[in-house]
């Protein structure tokens, strides 16, 4: 019988690179890559029944999320959980989160959950409103629960993802961002979720901006001028 020529078929994640030249009993056995990365030998049995459907990756992610409780927009603390980093430290799942001081924190399911972080660590600090290095104005209860709303959560991650998670102004990948509103989010209610209002910046661009530009500054060109240079 004449040998089909697998090579290019997709079965679920794997994608066929070619016939490996041996056989286990009298099955062919296939050289896969998966859409993790991976490559995993297959007997081509095994992928037209769909037994296999991964190099194994699929099964992982549903054990982890079966057994991952979901913390999005559950408060501990001053710590509100924005999202799952897609992270494990010391097996630990960690997800980011926002602290009522204005701070990002990653903190670990765990600690969240036991009590044993509640802040991003700015309790330890003595000092407190306009002395303290935090001090972000004044920004009032009704501010916090909006920046807290799943509205504002849906906004940040736009902003984000159309910004292609990069800095617009120094174009650094995978750190600490902040969506920032070039109209200040305190005063320009009516745009507070407009996308074209927002920017994304790494945490120290845009305490650079801040810094040249003071806590609410207004001039939109000035800024934008800022960040493309």
């Amino acid at each position: 019988m004449q040998k089909i020529d697998r090579t290019g078929e997709v079965y679920g994640r794997l994608t066929v690179l070619k016939d490996t030249g041996t056989r286990r009993g009298k099955k062919l056995v296939w050289l896969c890559s998966c859409e993790c990365g991976n490559t995993k030998e297959v007997l081509i049995d095994n992928l037209r029944n769909n037994s296999t459907k991964s190099c194994g990756c699929l099964n992982s992610e549903l054990i982890t999320k079966r057994r991952k409780k979901d913390l999005t927009g559950n408060t501990f603390g001053k710590l509100t959980v924005i999202k799952d980093v897609n992270k494990r430290t010391n097996g630990r799942v960690m997800w980011l989160c926002s602290c009522d001081c204005g701070n990002e924190v990653e903190a670990a399911s765990s600690n969240l959950l036991n009590g044993h972080t509640k802040t991003c660590g700015c309790s330890r600090h003595d000092l407190k409103g306009v002395f303290s290095p935090r001090w972000k104005g004044g920004i009032t209860p009704e501010n916090v629960k909006i920046r807290r709303s799943p509205e504002y959560s849906w906004w940040r991650e736009a902003v984000f993802k159309r910004d292609n998670y990069t800095c617009r102004r120094c174009g650094a990948h995978g750190v600490t961002f902040h969506a920032h509103h070039l109209n200040p989010f305190s005063k320009y209610e009516y745009i507070r979720f407009d996308l074209d209002n927002g920017v994304t910046l790494c945490k120290y661009c845009h305490t650079t901006l801040h810094v040249e530009f003071g806590k609410l500054p207004e001039d939109v060109n000035d800024q934008l001028t800022f960040i493309r240079t």
